[in-house]
């Protein structure tokens, strides 16, 4: 790059700052979807019956591409050098050309399939007219349609093997491959690139910066929080964010939701205790244990204060259904009342996490959460139908319903729903009948509560160790310390190998990161809002004149919106 490309470059990573200054105090906010735990991701989980919705803006002038990537970037054994096809998306509607040296913003996908980021993320196609820069989004491997041997998802993290290649440090040197590769294909070597994530991406963002500096002029980092590692951040920090957004909302719902984990307990220790609580909170299935509604309540609480977003602001809707219930009711009539509010008002409320998405299962190798949900039973598979219940298929009259068509009216087979949706009817709004067995080709026989049969909880197993967790009066919520002798136990009864604590501070860093990235790091921007639980973990303060962190008090996330126009 030549001294004056240089100094172009530099001048657009300034305007980038400014425009992301500018975008805090005059755009107009849409709120992103869905998600269902509260781990790293751009989406907010749907409340109860929201139909699956996907953005358009950004999708007309989108062109898919496929780069035949390294499976293993660290080695060189044979295998090493096998290939997969990774996706990468491009807009070239704004591009000034690499001529003009014209800018390429990158996005850098997270956990999840590029499709699901590309429709909430609209930061980079909102800002490409003004700097005439191309967009580019890549899929993270193992996630979509970027699955290494042309496997599915299931299929690549059953095996031990082909798993082992799953990883952030083998993530980011697939972004530089295709980074390099798009810019040489482009004759663009002159143009400068900015990478750009949110949440996990955000890490990922940061870390290109400090690991690839040669490949990216600057990182833009929203919501990343790069320091919730080992002992740097404190375990209750999530959590204590979290009490601070409900709080700050209502502060008799912040004393309710307090005071009501050991009544809840109370209820459940006396005789038939269960029962009433299994009524009260109208659950679809008995419950247990107090453990049960206690934990589906917490992830509640802490999904509401993570995409505590507008227009709809859930912390405010839980709180308002607290505060708004009948006078006189006692204190789990309230808090069901939060509920109602929250997810609608449904026949009955599943207390068990159902999600089996991509996110999900390749989260759970990725990176343990490692709070309290991560080790109880929350996560597993609701208890199945008697087949005498289970309605016929409209269609072939005899296997069970699995899936029921908003359009058509009819309930659906798996077998029929392949035929008739697969082959052209994506739009249509399908919802999943649950609590019914499906068995697929190499399904294994046996019980369903054979613990080896249970899907993994979400969290587990590999590198990013994020230890949250709760102590004696630090929040609004019970104790629940994080463990690290149980969860690297759990970790190995389940992959076989121990997760490695350790490893993200030694390989991007994180002790005394001030002065580390004071010494050697430049043209970085951390965003966070401080409504985020996450921003307990993430860069606050400017470190240097070009690592600098941008707070925002009113906003949970950065790239979670998209710019409208303002009269």
């Amino acid at each position: 790059m030549n001294r004056s490309s240089l100094i172009q470059s530099q001048q657009w990573l300034i305007s980038i700052l400014a425009i992301i200054v500018l975008f805090f105090d005059t755009t107009c906010i849409s709120a992103a979807q869905a998600e269902i735990l509260p781990r790293l991701s751009v989406k907010r989980p749907p409340f109860l019956g929201e139909p699956a919705k996907f953005s358009e803006p950004v999708s007309e002038d989108l062109q898919t591409f496929y780069y035949n990537q390294t499976l293993d970037h660290f080695n060189y054994r044979p295998e090493s050098y096998t290939t997969f096809e990774q996706r990468y998306v491009m807009n070239f509607k704004y591009w000034g050309g690499a001529s003009a040296s014209a800018p390429i913003f990158v996005y850098l996908g997270a956990e999840a399939d590029l499709d699901s980021d590309m429709s909430v993320v609209g930061f980079l196609n909102d800002n490409a007219h003004q700097f005439k820069a191309l967009q580019v989004y890549i899929e993270h491997r193992y996630y979509g349609k970027s699955i290494p041997f042309g496997l599915t998802q299931e299929e690549a993290l059953e095996n031990a093997n082909i798993r082992g290649y799953f990883s952030s440090a083998q993530a980011i040197a697939d972004y530089a491959e295709v980074i390099i590769y798009i810019k040489k294909k482009l004759f663009a070597e002159n143009s400068p690139v900015i990478v750009v994530g949110a949440s996990y991406g955000g890490m990922l963002a940061s870390w290109f910066r400090l690991k690839y500096p040669h490949v990216t002029l600057g990182a833009l980092a929203s919501s990343a929080p790069i320091l919730y590692f080992e002992d740097i951040t404190p375990q209750n920090g999530y959590y204590s964010v979290v009490t601070k957004d409900f709080r700050e909302a209502s502060e008799s719902c912040y004393k309710t939701i307090r005071e009501s984990w050991s009544e809840i307990d109370r209820v459940a220790a006396e005789p038939n205790g269960l029962s009433v609580l299994s009524k009260k909170f109208k659950t679809c299935n008995q419950l247990n244990n107090s453990d049960e509604l206690k934990d589906y309540l917490r992830i509640l609480y802490a999904v509401a204060a993570q995409y505590n977003d507008p227009p709809l602001y859930p912390v405010t809707m839980v709180c308002g259904g607290i505060d708004g219930a009948p006078k006189g009711s006692d204190i789990l009539s309230r808090i069901y009342a939060g509920l109602v509010a929250y997810e609608g008002n449904m026949s009955c409320y599943y207390t068990h996490i159902i999600d089996d998405s991509q996110t999900i299962r390749g989260w759970g190798w990725q990176v343990h959460m490692c709070n309290k949900l991560a080790s109880t039973s929350r996560h597993v598979r609701v208890g199945l139908a008697d087949p005498s219940d289970v309605p016929r298929c409209d269609i072939c009259e005899n296997a069970p319903t699995f899936f029921y068509c908003e359009i058509d009216g009819t309930s659906l087979c798996l077998q029929c729903d392949m035929i008739v949706h697969v082959g052209g009817k994506r739009t249509h709004g399908r919802y999943l009948l649950l609590r019914q067995r499906v068995e697929f080709p190499g399904d294994k026989s046996g019980n369903l509560e054979d613990p080896a049969l249970q899907p993994t909880e979400p969290g587990k197993c590999s590198e990013m160790v994020i230890p949250i967790g709760s102590g004696d009066n630090d929040s609004m919520f019970p104790p629940a310390p994080f463990n690290l002798t149980t969860f690297s136990r759990d970790c190995t009864s389940l992959y076989g190998v121990p997760p490695r604590p350790h490893w993200v501070t030694t390989y991007y860093g994180g002790h005394d990161i001030e002065l580390i990235l004071r010494r050697f790091a430049n043209n970085i921007i951390f965003s966070n809002g401080l409504r985020d639980p996450y921003s307990s973990g993430g860069v606050l303060k400017n470190i240097s004149q070009t690592v600098l962190a941008i707070n925002t008090v009113n906003v949970v996330s950065l790239l979670r919106y998209t710019l409208c126009n303002v009269n």
